[in-house]
């Protein structure tokens, strides 16, 4: 064989290595996009994570945004409009959940969750369920606009307008980002600057490798901050799934890590395929707010 079809046949091995780490994921849903943005904004979409830095950029279904000393507004296809303050870590969603014990129904529903800083969202013209939530409470909302923040141990909402349905504990009113410090000691955003920080000193294949690990570690970190406190048990369902499939991703990905020839340790990388957010979930009892 020779060595031009040998570097083609390493090249297409690796390709397939990829596939086989997002086992079963599809292409991932586009549901917004990044219509503006000032300072330093990075994103993780599917395991690659990088900063934002123009206008335009497609955003989906399981997309975490994250905002430095800077801003981002997100605009949905429906028209409605997610702005993030300074030293802010969010994720979007937008998938049908059933819910009800003897009568399923279905729904598709829009969470946006802040897992620390503070966001403010107005919903669109679509029938979508708008839900907004911090790692241990959820508001549904009707035609509003409103407020929601997390700083490590409370949960705050300042609604502007419109009407909510609550789980979980909220501090209700105006309130202060709660910036710097609280993202400082926030372990999502923590991980996310962990994994950009890999991610640029990225130079070969192993380097992209551990970028894609450190990815999976902060999709892990959300999934169990979600898990571990949310009061809906949708929440909690869906983050149960998302934690199996990573742990099994971190496992292949820390293999190969492992069994990567040396000769492709500084050669070039290429792009990845997006990680699955998992499946619609079912519930057993109507605890997501808002239902139709």
């Amino acid at each position: 064989m020779g060595s031009k079809l040998k570097v083609m046949f390493v090249f297409f091995v690796v390709c397939m290595g990829v596939f086989i780490i997002a086992n079963g994921a599809i292409a991932a849903k586009p549901i917004a996009k990044v219509t503006a943005f000032k300072g330093e904004v990075i994103l993780l979409s599917g395991i690659q994570v990088k900063a934002i830095t123009q206008t335009g950029v497609v955003l989906n279904d399981g997309d975490k945004l994250q905002t430095k000393n800077g801003e981002a507004e997100v605009t949905f296809d429906d028209g409605a409009v997610m702005k993030l303050n300074p030293f802010t870590a969010s994720m979007i969603e937008e998938r049908e959940e059933e819910a009800g014990w003897l009568f399923k129904t279905k729904t598709t529903a829009r969470r946006l969750t802040v897992f620390v800083g503070k966001l403010f969202f107005s919903s669109g013209s679509s029938n979508k369920q708008n839900i907004l939530q911090t790692p241990s409470a959820v508001c549904g909302l009707r035609g509003s606009k409103g407020e929601i923040g997390y700083n490590n141990y409370q949960s705050f909402l300042n609604m502007i307008e419109g009407q909510t349905q609550l789980l979980g504990q909220f501090v209700k009113g105006v309130f202060d980002n709660p910036g710097v410090d609280a993202a400082l000691k926030n372990r999502l955003y923590q991980a996310l600057l962990s994994a950009h920080e890999a991610y640029n000193k990225a130079e070969g294949q192993q380097d992209v490798y551990v970028a894609q690990k450190a990815a999976l570690e902060a999709i892990q970190v959300a999934a169990l901050e979600l898990k571990d406190k949310n009061p809906d048990q949708a929440v909690s369902l869906n983050a149960d799934q998302t934690l199996t499939q990573t742990k099994t991703l971190l496992e292949q990905t820390e293999k190969k890590i492992q069994e990567t020839p040396k000769e492709m340790r500084r050669q070039q990388s290429f792009p990845t395929i997006p990680l699955s957010t998992g499946q619609p979930t079912t519930t057993n009892k109507p605890v997501s707010p808002i239902r139709r």
